[in-house]
């Protein structure tokens, strides 16, 4: 039977391999793991492997990638186009096909692709997609990812029982456990060491991707709550809890890992807060001319020493928020308590300084509180994220939130 977490099999050309990788990390990017041969084929027979992927378990869909190369194979029109329009057939309610017409092909001109194929369509009927890009960039690439998205959510839904939650997981780390997942947001291709992202791709394809996941939620699955967990960099669990703030209705929780093996726990803002033992925070006036606020939270470890040391590279900042504990937080409560003083703290330093156009937030502590703390920091101003790099012991700027 198919899955509706399963994977989306990339049915395409090999000489568009350059092409479909674009559309492969946008898919990645809106969290939807792919089959695509050239990595998950093995040293097998093709044709019995392909059938079993498409018609087995870990198989949710199937894209299309039509192009004018695929008129001169007939490995992809008799055999891979046609198991994924059979799987269909067999299985509307848990299998889709997203045929798109690449490659400067009209609609006419995709169906006659499988003219005397055994293909038992006549996509001149579909509503099929079209790409005007030849070859198309990232923005055309996540416009075909977020349709397929939203097929998937909408299947998603319809098998779920109400109460049970969506399954995410966000990974910026190469290695780490891969547990299944509705939505699985496989970012290792856009990091390096798992902790650095481009600002550009962060504005251009990351935060825009989780924005579609988060819309895409609210309008297909409303009601439905958010279960996540994975190995992610601090900016990017800032920014997912970010986009599932409390304005969007969205439940979220997050399955926080504990390093010394202790029973996970899944993290929620809706949880009571707890007392912190030798927490503190403390707002410090600073650069009378600024209007940036500095947030420095230290969990266990101190962001304190190398924010220093780097101060004459920062921008000025008109105060300076520090938020330590020396210990681990070890419940939900008590990071929901650390997430609610830094706000309250950083509303507090709005009101002494009347205009705060900026947060700029430095952090070490468990990717759980940075989701927790996203999801807080909305009507703040402008949020910039900032990551730790060991190789150099200074911060770098990530991902800016607005």
């Amino acid at each position: 039977m198919p899955n509706p977490s399963g994977k989306a099999f990339v049915v395409y050309s090999r000489r568009r391999s350059d092409e479909v990788q674009h559309l492969v990390e946008a898919l990645h990017e809106h969290g939807i793991p792919t089959w695509q041969d050239i990595n998950d084929l093995q040293a097998e027979p093709a044709e019995p492997a392909i059938r079993a992927q498409l018609h087995g378990d870990d198989s949710a869909c199937a894209i299309l990638w039509l192009t004018p190369e695929v008129a001169g194979s007939s490995f992809i029109r008799d055999i891979e186009a046609l198991e994924a329009f059979r799987c269909q057939r067999d299985h509307p309610d848990d299998f889709f096909v997203v045929p798109v017409a690449a490659g400067r092909l009209d609609y006419d001109a995709a169906q006659r692709l499988f003219d005397g194929s055994p293909v038992p369509v006549d996509l001149r009927a579909w509503n099929i997609q079209r790409v005007a890009g030849d070859p198309i960039d990232a923005g055309e690439a996540a416009h075909v990812a977020r349709r397929v998205l939203t097929q998937r959510l909408g299947t998603l839904h319809r098998r779920l029982r109400p109460d049970v939650p969506l399954t995410v997981g966000l990974h910026t780390f190469p290695t780490g456990e891969r547990l299944p997942a509705d939505l699985l947001l496989e970012w290792v291709h856009a990091f390096d060491r798992g902790r650095f992202a481009d600002p550009a791709v962060w504005k251009d394809r990351l935060l825009p991707a989780l924005e579609a996941i988060s819309a895409t939620v609210a309008r297909t699955a409303p009601g439905r709550g958010i279960a996540a967990q994975g190995g992610a960099s601090l900016s990017s669990a800032t920014a997912f809890g970010r986009a599932f703030a409390s304005t969007t209705g969205t439940e979220l929780r997050w399955r926080q890992v504990f390093p010394d093996g202790a029973p996970q726990q899944l993290w929620s803002p809706g949880d009571r807060a707890e007392p912190v033992e030798d927490f503190r925070i403390q707002l410090e006036d600073a650069d009378h001319d600024s209007r940036d606020l500095a947030v420095l939270v230290s969990i266990v470890q101190s962001v304190d020493a190398p924010f220093d040391a780097q101060r004459h590279m920062l921008p000025p900042y008109r105060g300076i928020i520090r938020a330590a504990t020396p210990t681990h937080l070890t419940s939900p409560g008590q990071a929901v308590a650390v997430t609610e003083a830094i706000r309250d703290a950083i509303v507090e330093a709005r009101r002494r300084y009347g205009i705060v156009t900026a947060v700029h937030l430095f952090m070490v502590g468990p990717a759980g509180l940075a989701v927790l703390l996203g999801r807080r920091l909305t009507a703040l101003g402008t949020i910039h994220l900032y990551e730790f790099d060991q190789a150099t012991a200074t911060y770098v700027p990530s991902a800016t939130l607005s």
